[in-house]
């Protein structure tokens, strides 16, 4: 992290930031920074220039799979495998969905008759208010939410024209359905509109900026907002404010300056949201041109596969959640450093993207790629077996594993910390602390339960009649009047 320095001058009915030449209002030199607040201090500005920008946002393009598990996360945190699993039973069980797993944001115009029917069917409480409008006019959907041409199998998840009954959903099935019927909703609603104004005041030679909007119409928003996103802390977006009218040339007197610290700081870590969209667009990490847009279109696993692909990193302790964050462990680490280089950048699904798509075009041949594929295999296994690099685990407790005695790992699990056994055949696992879950797990514990298999398990053949051994089975454990 390095210091930085902004200032900022109160103008009376207005705040304004000081931005450089370069615009930038980062000041790396504190001196730099006394400077430009002992130069207006006590003096007069005036008003250099006044922009007002009319400005419209249009609505979101509807959801596709990864698009609603990237919301649900931002929202309320869901990890993409749960928002597919609630996506899932909202579509087979309740029937109130489109088919999820689908990479497509756009509806195909046969769809279009459905959309009143579909309007409808969701027009209750507390949807009842927002599909009014839209109900009393002809519906108009836009190039943003019908085109054929960017529908392949599957159009965008919608709802479907069953009768809504919101009682007979869970509490996350309804956060996951809410989310679809508001995007819904809102793809119908006009654009969001506003007016951007921008007043910049010189003071002795310095330039201060500040920044407001006017609503001119809600428009989508009404329906639902975008989530708040975590501002970048090195943005050099102006804070918005509400502005009164000023005219160019007005004079402003400095009221009152203050010189803010902050420091820089780095890139976020990856959320389950923003690891999907790397997934997804993974291009920007391909420096060869003709490879990057190979990949357009396609990414890492497919919009049905890319959760279940998180869940085996955390599963296999090679990443692990901090929070909201995901994080590397010491294992994928190593993972990352031991590897073959090719099998962790996407360039090699890229380049085997590109090829593919020469065989689908008739430039190349399935022969020859199946055959290079195999090649490739051949060499990257010779050159694992020839490598001397050792994976060496660093979370190795003192505590040995109650069923084959090696030494117990200890790894972050879904209820807290966890003594994994290191043997993957023998598979023991524990909670850090015995007792956390109600149970002891122990040597004398591993022998009682082989004990009772031994006991209950049948040692008869196969062939032996199934149902006498029930009544046997009955039998021995019939109660006693005592019991």
């Amino acid at each position: 992290p390095v210091d930085y320095w902004t200032v900022r001058a109160d103008f009376g009915d207005y705040f304004a930031d000081w931005r450089g030449p370069d615009n930038n209002g980062r000041i790396f030199n504190y001196a730099r920074a006394e400077d430009i607040a002992a130069k207006i201090k006590g003096r007069q500005g005036v008003v250099k220039d006044v922009r007002i920008e009319s400005k419209s946002e249009p609505v979101p393009l509807a959801y596709d799979l990864t698009e609603l598990q990237r919301d649900a996360n931002r929202r309320y945190g869901f990890s993409a495998q749960k928002t597919l699993s609630l996506l899932q039973d909202l579509y087979e069980q309740h029937k109130l969905v489109t088919y999820p797993r689908t990479d497509s944001r756009y509806i195909t115009s046969d769809i279009v008759p459905t959309l009143a029917s579909r309007l409808k069917s969701i027009s209750v409480a507390p949807y009842a208010e927002l599909v009014k409008p839209l109900l009393q006019k002809p519906l108009q959907p836009t190039k943003r939410f019908v085109d054929n041409s960017k529908v392949a199998d599957h159009h965008a998840v919608i709802p479907t024209e069953q009768p809504l009954r919101l009682t007979s959903l869970k509490e996350d099935e309804r956060k996951i359905y809410d989310l679809i019927v508001r995007r819904f909703i809102a793809v119908l609603y006009p654009p969001y509109r506003y007016d951007q104004t921008t007043i910049i005041t010189a003071v002795n030679g310095e330039n201060f900026y500040a920044r407001g909007k006017v609503v001119k119409d809600k428009g989508w928003r009404a329906v639902t907002s975008k989530p708040a996103e975590k501002d970048d802390p090195d943005s050099e977006a102006l804070p918005e404010q509400t502005l009164t009218m000023q005219k160019k040339g007005d004079i402003k007197q400095v009221k009152s300056y203050k010189i803010n610290k902050s420091k820089t700081k780095p890139p976020a870590r990856y959320n389950e949201a923003t690891l999907l969209t790397a997934m997804e667009s993974p291009g920007k990490f391909i420096e060869d041109e003709e490879l990057r847009e190979s990949m357009k279109g396609s990414g890492l696993g497919t919009p049905a596969t890319r959760a279940e692909i998180i869940e085996k990193l955390l599963n296999t302790s090679y990443i692990e959640r901090q929070g909201k964050e995901l994080v590397p462990t010491s294992k994928g680490m190593q993972l990352i450093k031991l590897v073959a280089p090719a099998l962790k950048t996407p360039e090699l699904t890229a380049q085997w993207e590109q090829r593919l798509s020469d065989i689908a075009r008739g430039k190349g041949s399935k022969t020859e790629f199946m055959a290079d594929i195999r090649k490739n295999a051949i060499e990257l296994v010779k050159s694992v077996v020839a490598d001397n690099a050792v994976y060496k685990a660093d979370n190795i407790t003192r505590t040995k594993c109650p069923v084959c005695g090696k030494y117990l790992l200890l790894v972050n699990g879904k209820r807290g910390k966890m003594l994994v056994c290191q043997d993957r055949a023998c598979g023991h696992r524990q909670p850090e602390k015995q007792d956390e879950f109600g149970y002891k797990s122990s040597k004398h514990a591993s022998r009682v339960n082989q004990r009772l298999i031994d006991q209950y398990s049948d040692q008869g053949s196969v062939g032996q009649n199934l149902g006498d051994l029930l009544k046997a089975a009955l039998q021995k454990e019939k109660p006693t009047e005592k019991d």
